[in-house]
Parts: structure tokens; C-alpha cells; sequence
């Protein structure tokens, strides 16, 4: 009997295992912190005000410390904030408090309400038609810094880099414009085949996201970071050099496929609601077998996320979903179609805070996070799928 430890909101679950298993993610990595001081010594910044762009709170960035660091080496600007929500909820003012720490409530924060349209100015098109509406107050800024997380992504390929400004600080427009290119145009055809997990070569929301920064009249600059346990272990100013060393280090390969996956979106803040933990399982599930099992500890305090997800979960299946997404496209009706193409291929189990109503939308099953039957067969553990991840055949 071998007992794992699994990230589960902000607790900890432990599992007994009988059966032998794989633990699958990189043990060689170096997990040296990098100095972010000798980072920012390093840059320039023009003019005296400067907007400073950051994710919002469902992303590991630790922004208390990124902003203690940088704005100590440029106390003769004058910095407004810009939190890089996209179309996910606005947060609290307490848990952007404790996002930002109590010292910069000094500085203005504007937090990107895609649906409030008066805010947002129109700065182009991108080659595939998307109109780019971006935040009016930035172009307020003389120079623009943004701070982004890169990991795999389910259709982006990649989260961070381009993604702060789209869907980052974005119109609900742009970003349904944007994210439309999920689908082909021919709704026969259903899902962009190279709109995928960990792809960025020929992936039209990706280019279509990269075609958009070149519209933006205002010099910025951006730091990619890749973190683990908390800690950045890497940052570049190429967006793809980041992405290369996420590649390198945190994509899992395997000659043989698993019969069983047991696994945790690694807790806060990867599963504080199911349209980030599912993410987890989109990551994971090129290493199982067809049919195979997951099991997952993903605890989604907050829902789905998404009522829009909820809304397309309900039409019940994957042809009803796809057929009303090309005639009303919703960002996270996406969602509610790759979770349930899980579930006609695997068998999921879920150990959450989603009610049994909500299980039976994604046709998952409840877990309860202890017991585990007894024809496993051969099994791999991810301890940490919202950064490891395996690309899909």
C-alpha cells in the first residue's frame, strides 16, 4: 500500500494505492527560482506612464512579488494596473487584495468587464476579419508591460504571451471573434483540427491572436514566465522561447498508454472552477487508452464557471452542441463540447464540489476520492496536469 498526496482546492487529499503505479512528470527540471530583480535591472521603459497588464487570479502568477520587484526600479513613473480577466469574472476586492498585496491600492486598477462595450476602442482588423477592441485607457499609457503565465492551452496551444491582450483585456466581441476559429467554417466539419492542445503551427486562434498584437500602436513589452510549485523557473521576452521550454520540460511521453489515470488539476487556483480544472483532463488524456479511466481530483468550488457551458451541456449531446455553436457561438459552449467528446471516450470520475446535476450534464461520475476498483490495470499519476501535459493523437 502506497499513499500519494493530491492537490485539491487549497487542501490536501491522500490516496492509498494497492496496485503498482507511474509517476509521471519530470524529475530532472531544475526548480531554481530565478532572480527577478536582475531581470527588470535589465529593460527599459519609455515615458512616465506605464500600464502594467496581468492575468487575473485563476493563474499561479505571484504578482505581489512581480510588482514589488519591478516597480522599485521605476519609482518616477506613474503605473495604472490592468487585470487581464478576458470573459472570466471580475474579482473581489479582497481577493484582489490579497492578489496585488495591500501597497497597490495606491495605483488605479482597471479590471476587464468584456461586456461593458463603451470601454473598449476599435484598432483594427486582423487578416481573418476579427475586429480588435482593446481597453481605452491603455492607449492613455505611453509604454505597456504585461506579466503572463505560459502553459498548454486546449485550443490556444499555449496560454500567456498574445492571450493577455486576447482574450486578456479584450471586448466580449473581439473575443468571441477571436475564438470562433475553435470551429471550421464548414459546421460538417465541426472542430479546427489545428486548434489544439500544445500546437501553435497553423493554429488559427493562435495566429489570429498574434496578427491582432501588431495592431497595437503603443510599445509594450512582455515577461512570459513559466512556474511550478509557486516558483517562476523561467521567463522570456519571446513568447516562444517560453513555450519551448515548456515543451521541453513538461511534456510527457510514454511507449505505452495507460488503462488508468489518477490525477489533480494541482489545486488552487488550476481548479477554482471546472472551466480551468477540466483543463487538467484535456492534458492528460493523450497518454490513455481508449475507454481508459480517469480519475480526478479537481474541486471546482465556484461551478462551472461558465452558465453559458451549463446552457450548451444541457442540449445533451456532441451533434446539437456543434450544430448550435455555428449558428450562436459561446466562448465556453467550446468548453461544454470537448468536455463531452471526454466522456463518449473515456470513462471520468470525478472527486468535486459540482453537484450530481452537474455530473450528469457532462455524463462524468462522482468519485469519492478514496476508493479505487479493482481492475486498474496499468496506471500512471499527474499530480500536476495543468502544466504537464501529453499532446493528443
Amino acid at each position: 500500500m502506497k499513499k500519494i498526496i493530491f492537490g485539491y482546492g487549497k487542501e490536501k487529499k491522500e490516496l492509498k494505492i494497492k496496485k503498482d503505479f507511474e509517476i509521471l512528470e519530470n524529475q530532472n527540471i531544475e526548480k531554481k527560482e530565478i532572480d527577478l530583480k536582475k531581470i527588470f535591472e535589465s529593460i527599459k521603459i519609455e515615458g512616465k506612464k506605464i500600464g502594467i497588464l496581468l492575468p487575473d487570479t485563476t493563474r499561479p502568477l505571484p504578482a505581489k512579488e512581480i510588482l514589488k520587484n519591478f516597480i522599485s526600479q521605476f519609482l518616477d513613473k506613474n503605473f495604472t494596473i490592468f487585470i487581464g480577466t478576458g470573459t472570466h469574472r471580475d474579482p473581489e476586492k479582497e481577493e484582489l487584495k490579497n492578489y496585488l498585496g495591500e501597497d497597490f491600492e495606491q495605483f488605479e486598477t482597471i479590471i476587464n468587464s468584456a461586456k461593458i462595450s463603451e470601454n473598449y476602442k476599435f484598432i483594427g482588423k486582423t487578416e481573418r476579419g476579427t475586429e480588435v477592441e482593446l481597453q481605452k485607457k491603455l492607449f492613455e499609457q505611453d509604454q505597456l508591460v504585461a506579466f503572463t503565465v505560459v502553459r498548454p492551452h486546449y485550443y490556444a496551444g499555449f496560454s500567456g504571451g498574445r492571450k493577455i491582450f486576447i482574450p486578456g483585456v479584450s471586448s466580449y466581441k473581439t473575443i468571441q471573434q477571436n475564438h470562433r476559429w475553435v470551429l471550421e467554417k464548414d459546421p460538417s466539419k465541426g472542430k479546427n483540427p489545428y486548434a489544439v492542445l500544445a500546437s501553435l503551427e497553423k493554429n488559427p486562434v493562435h495566429l489570429d491572436m498574434m496578427d491582432a498584437l501588431k495592431l497595437i500602436p503603443i510599445p509594450f513589452i512582455l515577461f512570459n514566465f513559466v512556474i511550478i510549485n509557486k516558483k517562476i523557473i523561467f521567463c522570456s521576452k519571446d513568447f516562444y522561447d517560453s513555450v519551448n521550454f515548456v515543451k521541453e520540460n513538461f511534456q510527457l511521453k510514454v511507449k505505452d498508454k495507460f488503462d488508468t489515470l489518477i490525477i489533480s488539476a494541482g489545486g488552487f487556483p488550476f481548479d477554482t472552477n471546472f472551466i480551468q480544472g477540466h483543463k487538467a483532463l484535456e492534458h492528460s488524456i493523450g497518454l490513455l487508452k481508449e475507454g481508459g479511466k480517469i480519475f480526478a481530483f479537481i474541486e471546482a468550488k465556484e461551478g462551472f464557471g461558465s452558465k453559458d457551458c451549463i446552457d450548451f451541456l444541457k442540449i445533451g449531446s456532441i451533434e446539437g452542441i456543434t450544430k448550435k455553436l455555428h449558428k450562436d457561438f459561446k466562448v465556453y459552449g467550446h468548453t461544454a463540447l470537448t468536455i463531452l467528446l471526454k466522456a463518449k471516450r473515456f470513462d471520468i470520475n470525478l472527486h468535486t464540489s459540482l453537484s450530481d446535476e452537474d455530473l450528469k450534464l457532462m455524463q462524468y461520475k462522482r468519485w469519492d476520492g478514496i476508493t479505487l476498483p479493482k481492475n486498474l490495470g496499468k496506471v500512471g499519476i499527474i499530480n500536476q496536469a495543468s502544466l504537464y501535459y501529453s499532446p493528443q493523437a
